[in-house]
């Protein structure tokens, strides 16, 4: 009787033994894939036009980085077309040949990263929700699949605050090269994508078939190593404990933002000026309003006002640069970026200082 208890208590626990032993090991195997996932990385990319090459930094952006290669482990992205070829803007892909596909990981959100550096040519970063196809919405989500490489010096994308996350590094030969003979009309571009997105890639083919795509792409087993940082030189003006940061406002739209730090009143900040202060290092709170109105004459004027906060996070010895912008359509809409420094000292050179806010001013 007691051996037949001890051999059914062995049946019990074995099994159990054997479930945690695995749950152990694919724990670890989790945590290894997560620690190799944060260490900067290769992928060959091979489409119809021949293979390029991108290095992956997790360190610049964290979450874009994790998704890129969750889609390259996955298989995701082979059979993508560039559907997006815009010289000196955009090329862009991300979008599977099976549409239901692109839907399944389209509704997987992705964190937006605060971008470390401003976008350059060669750099990719994931996209973000267009207003008519054209201008990032500032409050837009990022498109958890569309990847762009930036053509260009990144006008749009540092306007958006996208953080680029990784760079083409061989082969760029190839990413110029990509047909562009849809782009001739880029409101059938927008459609053809619209399709690409809903039907799938076989939608297309008949109507456009000479877009390139990727065939294959793979991780590569070789060392990475991160990019030297640009060197930032703390302004000799700057007293010890202190940073300086500059809010500026490009663009020629006709709003004034009214600018406040801390809650102290600080500026009015129209387009092509700026405002500069130091600061103690630390915590701060960057808030602005502005009221709109609408109308052509007094009868039919009718104001709206809008209100923005932004965390500003400052350390010691630096400039920080914020870049404010409004939208383009939707004008009750504001918002702040984060830009590099050395993106945001050539964007906002030539401004005028912005008028000075008294606690007075309403």
């Amino acid at each position: 009787m007691f051996e037949e208890t001890r051999s059914n208590q062995s049946a019990r626990i074995l099994p159990l033994f054997a479930a945690l032993l695995l749950a152990a090991m694919a724990g670890a195997i989790g945590t290894a894939s997560a620690d190799s996932a944060a260490e900067p990385f290769a992928v060959s990319v091979e489409t119809t036009r021949g293979t390029f090459e991108v290095e992956v930094y997790p360190e610049w952006a964290p979450a874009s980085a994790a998704r890129f290669r969750e889609m390259v482990d996955a298989g995701y992205l082979e059979g993508s077309p560039f559907h997006w070829v815009l010289e000196g803007s955009q090329t862009e892909f991300g979008l599977n040949p099976d549409a239901s596909l692109t839907r399944e990981w389209t509704e997987r959100a992705l964190e937006q990263d605060p971008p470390s550096r401003q976008v350059e040519k060669g750099y990719l970063h994931f996209m973000m929700e267009l207003e008519a196809g054209l201008f990032p919405k500032p409050d837009g989500a990022i498109r958890p699949t569309r990847i762009g490489i930036e053509m260009g010096n990144g006008p749009f994308a540092n306007g958006a605050g996208l953080a680029p996350f990784g760079r083409v590094v061989e082969g760029w030969e190839i990413v110029e090269g990509f047909d562009a003979g849809h782009m001739e009309k880029p409101a059938k571009a927008r459609k053809m994508i619209k399709q690409l997105e809903k039907k799938g890639y076989k939608s297309i083919t008949k109507k456009y078939p000479d877009l390139d795509r990727i065939e294959r792409i793979v991780v590569l087993d070789r060392t990475v190593d991160m990019p030297s940082a640009p060197l930032r030189e703390t302004p000799a003006d700057l007293a010890d404990g202190m940073a300086r940061v500059r809010i500026y406002r490009p663009g020629e739209q006709d709003q004034v933002f009214k600018l406040s730090i801390d809650g102290v009143k600080r500026a009015k900040l129209k387009s092509g000026t700026y405002f500069e202060v130091d600061l103690p290092a630390g915590s701060h709170q960057l808030s602005a309003k502005v009221r709109f109105k609408f109308g052509a004459t007094g009868l039919l004027d009718k104001a709206m006002a809008a209100k923005q906060f932004f965390p500003l996070e400052l350390e010691a010895g630096t400039v920080t640069y914020v870049r404010a912008w409004s939208s383009f359509f939707e004008k009750q809409k504001l918002a702040f970026n984060l830009v590099a420094p050395e993106f945001g000292a050539e964007d906002s050179a030539g401004m005028e200082p912005a008028e000075l806010l008294s606690e007075d001013d309403e």
